[in-house]
């Protein structure tokens, strides 16, 4: 019974958007026992679920019954990289798709805006949520370091600090060369790719050396 009622209520919400032969993708998904499934894949972030089509049969995924997936995006000619993690909520915990935006030790995630259910088992968009997003934008932004997923929002006083323990006179010399702002958003983004490129280079001077 508990399959058949998440299945309705995904069909349901799905009803709200129109679904065009042109947004689906090739690519794969990781099922949370590690199960790899290919096919042709389709991200409906604002109801947070994800479609995979394999020949007649669509298969409807929500967050919480998925560990990855990836596609090769036709419009962008890029592949795509999302995960699942769970974020806190206003009243509960979620557990909400984030896609990669920068790779390394220190990677920078993306989400759309957050979303809660309410007592339908809608998303909804939390307007006093914990966690603010940028207002220029349709997402929100989190890093992680050490297991802890951080807010963006929170760059200047939480974020770039921990960065420059590691790092300080590098970091500091990038950000004054290239003249970054550090509570601008595009300049924050540049740091951490700097952050993460600087990390694997010693790493592998460090591997280089041991050889």
């Amino acid at each position: 019974m508990k399959l058949f009622f998440l299945f309705i209520t995904s069909v349901l919400s799905l009803q709200q958007f129109s679904i065009d032969s042109k947004d689906w993708n090739k690519g794969n998904v990781t099922l949370l026992n590690n199960n790899v499934l290919s096919g042709q894949v389709l991200m409906c972030e604002e109801v947070q679920l994800l479609l995979l089509k394999q020949g007649e049969i669509t298969t409807i995924f929500a967050p919480d019954s998925v560990k990855s997936f990836s596609y090769h995006d036709k419009t962008s000619d890029e592949m795509r990289h999302f995960v699942t993690k769970e974020i806190k909520g206003v009243s509960k915990s979620e557990v909400v798709f984030f896609e990669l935006i920068v790779q390394g030790e220190v990677p920078l995630f993306k989400s759309h805006k957050y979303l809660e259910k309410d007592r339908s088992g809608n998303l909804v968009e939390v307007k006093n949520s914990p966690y603010p997003f940028y207002e220029w934008s349709d997402y929100s932004y989190y890093v992680v370091m050490n297991q802890e997923l951080i807010n963006l929002y929170s760059f200047k006083k939480e974020i770039y600090p921990k960065l420059k323990r590691t790092h300080p006179e590098e970091l500091h010399s990038y950000v004054k060369k290239k003249r970054l702002g550090l509570s601008n958003p595009t300049d924050q983004v540049k740091i951490l790719k700097f952050y993460n490129e600087l990390l694997e280079e010693r790493k592998t001077a460090a591997a280089g050396n041991k050889e």
